[in-house]
Formats: C-alpha cells, sequence, structure tokens
C-alpha cells in the first residue's frame, strides 16, 4: 500500500535545482500458513508503524541560514508536491542508510566509485549545519581535456521555520579545466502544505 500521510504530518512541496521523483510503496503483513478456518480463529497481528523513530531536528540543529554564496541568486527549476510528509522525505531522501537514496541516484546516472560518508555536525566554516561528503567519478564529453573526472559534493543540512529542511550542495569537479574557479552550488527546499 502507498505511504500516505497523516494530519499530523502533511504532504511535502519540493522546490530543488535539479532532482526526480521515485515512488514510494510500503507492505506490511507476516506470511499465512494454511489453516482450517473452521477450527482456528484468525489472530489480528497490531499494526506496524514502519516509520516510528523518523529522525528530526535534533539539538544544535541551524534554522532559517543559508551557507551557499549563490543563495540569493538562486533559480527555482523544479517544483512539485509529494505525497509524503516532509520527516518522510528527509528520511527517505536524505538520512535512512538503508534506503541510501543519494548512492542509489548517482549510480542511475552512470556515476562509478560512489562514496557517501556520515552526517557530521560542521563548525563555523559551515554554521554548525550537518554535513557529509559524497564523492564520485563521471564521465564527461568534452573537445579538449580528461574523459572523466571526480566531484566531491558537500552537502548541508538545515531547517526552516516553517517545520521545512533544506540541503545545499556544492560540487567541485577535480579534473575539468579551471575547476578551481568555480563550483555547482544546488538548493533542495522541503515544505509542508
Amino acid at each position: 500500500s502507498a505511504a500516505e500521510p497523516s494530519a499530523a504530518e502533511p504532504s511535502a512541496v519540493a522546490s530543488s535545482a535539479g532532482g526526480s521523483s521515485n515512488a514510494v510503496a510500503l507492505a506490511a503483513g507476516s506470511p499465512a500458513g494454511k489453516r482450517d478456518s473452521a477450527k482456528v480463529a484468525p489472530v489480528e497481528e497490531p499494526p506496524v508503524d514502519v516509520w516510528a523513530g523518523l529522525k528530526w531536528k535534533e539539538d544544535g540543529d541551524v534554522v532559517d541560514q543559508f551557507i551557499g554564496k549563490a543563495a540569493a541568486d538562486k533559480k527555482e527549476v523544479f517544483s512539485g508536491t509529494f505525497d509524503v510528509s516532509v520527516k518522510k522525505a528527509l528520511n527517505i531522501l536524505f538520512l535512512d542508510p538503508e534506503i541510501n537514496f543519494i548512492k542509489t541516484y548517482h549510480a542511475s546516472r552512470a556515476k562509478r566509485d560512489i562514496e557517501v560518508g556520515p552526517w557530521e555536525r560542521g563548525g563555523p566554516i559551515d554554521n554548525n549545519m550537518r554535513r557529509r561528503v559524497i564523492t564520485f567519478n563521471k564521465d564527461i564529453s568534452v573537445p579538449m581535456g580528461p574523459k572523466e573526472t571526480k566531484v566531491t559534493e558537500t552537502q548541508h543540512l538545515s531547517f526552516t521555520s516553517e517545520d521545512g529542511f533544506l540541503v545545499e550542495t556544492e560540487g567541485h569537479n577535480h579534473q575539468v579545466p579551471f575547476a578551481e574557479k568555480f563550483r555547482i552550488e544546488t538548493y533542495h527546499m522541503f515544505t509542508p502544505i
């Protein structure tokens, strides 16, 4: 059955500098053995809340701050509504190591040697936001220069006062010409509706 938000957990609206949506389906239940229904009364199992224990804001998390230098000039390139709560979106897309959405996403785009680091508390240079580092190799198709490059993405996680969250990504392509002169910044903002 599809995951549906409750009244306490409204659906999420996402805006991003890029993204993709994946349907999330959950199934719960247990295998039923063959029993003679006339002799054995059915036993109902209590419902299982597969979303119990969702991770969310912790003491010391940053609220309503941007770290990127291009934040003021950002342009929205995607906006959509997801039929999950903001907390579920955060866990599915960024926090759950079993789902590991980011690694799956990069692998689907033909990137190799993908390493996703753990979330850690950043220091003053990161405005004390949670951050993690992701590295991978990707092919590039330019007439001059290398045929592949190593990429380092640093993601910063903060929360909004509207009970949403923001993940800022700063990407560096190391082997491309003039790589030290630019970076790619993306902003993924999720707000409840």
